[in-house]
């Protein structure tokens, strides 16, 4: 397509993804994967060396793909692939054009969110390749999620002759990684998943890094959720296959709060 014609198209509309949750879907947000403990009075997250090695090593493979990929612009899904961006973030080759969207199911007005980020993207000549870092622990989010999102990209001429990439990480999946390729229309998408043992940080406000306004939160997750809990600063734990525990706090470590602390320790493992 054109350029002048894609300027055209950028004026006369708006792309509109119409992102809807499944009919009857439960806004019930799950308990973070790894809780916050108390013991006199300090609160401390529990991990193991095992699960932290494993993650930062499906973050160095994020960070390879983007360097492989060499995308326009980088996608961070939020809220979960907040820690894995922090995490890469240092590196060389991933200092390119980042934007966060909320991408959160139980945010009101998801459609909305979504829509003005990519559709300012898929109008800008300069940028016909997107990726999109991402965590899932299931896939039911992805499973409706992405298609729709493609879907509705390929249904804009705007979009013509665009490339969607994800970058994932799964839950409970140490060692997994495929890659499938499909076209939507006139959008290609290339699917990297890679696997880990644990999350960790998975519907933690405290190692996500991100709350939300309750406010902004759709009317059926109201009570459901914990999104728009305050995070708790926090210790970290970390645990060796012997049982032996090396303690982590912000203060020592010289960082603002526990999410940052956490994606400190994870880069000095890329």
């Amino acid at each position: 397509m054109s350029l002048g014609l894609r300027q055209e198209l950028k004026l006369e509309q708006r792309l509109d993804l119409r992102l809807n949750p499944p009919t009857g879907m439960d806004f019930t947000e799950p308990e973070a994967l790894e809780p916050i403990q108390w013991h006199r009075g300090d609160a401390f997250i529990e991990i193991s060396e095992d699960e932290l090695q494993s993650y930062a090593a499906g973050c160095q493979r994020v960070k390879d793909i983007i360097e492989q990929e060499c995308p326009d612009i980088i996608m961070v899904a939020l809220r979960g692939a907040l820690p894995v961006y922090r995490s890469i973030k240092p590196f060389n080759g991933t200092q390119k054009r980042v934007k966060f969207v909320k991408t959160s199911y139980f945010l009101n007005n998801l459609s909305g969110n979504v829509s003005r980020s990519i559709g300012k993207w898929a109008c800008n000549d300069e940028i016909r390749r997107i990726l999109m870092l991402d965590t899932s622990v299931t896939g039911t989010k992805l499973s409706w999620f992405l298609p729709q999102v493609l879907t509705g990209l390929a249904a804009d001429e705007a979009a013509d002759d665009l490339e969607f990439l994800t970058a994932v990480l799964w839950h409970d999946k140490d060692g997994w990684t495929e890659e499938t390729n499909s076209k939507y229309g006139s959008v290609a998408n290339v699917n990297y998943n890679i696997g880990v043992k644990n999350l960790i940080c998975e519907d933690s406000p405290t190692l996500l890094g991100i709350q939300y306004a309750r406010a902004r939160c759709h009317a059926k997750a109201q009570g459901k959720v914990r999104a728009y809990d305050q995070p708790v600063l926090a210790n970290i734990h970390v645990v060796n296959d012997i049982g032996q525990t090396q303690v982590y706090s912000p203060e020592r470590e010289m960082t603002p709060d526990t999410a940052s602390l956490f994606s400190k320790l994870v880069s000095r493992l890329i």
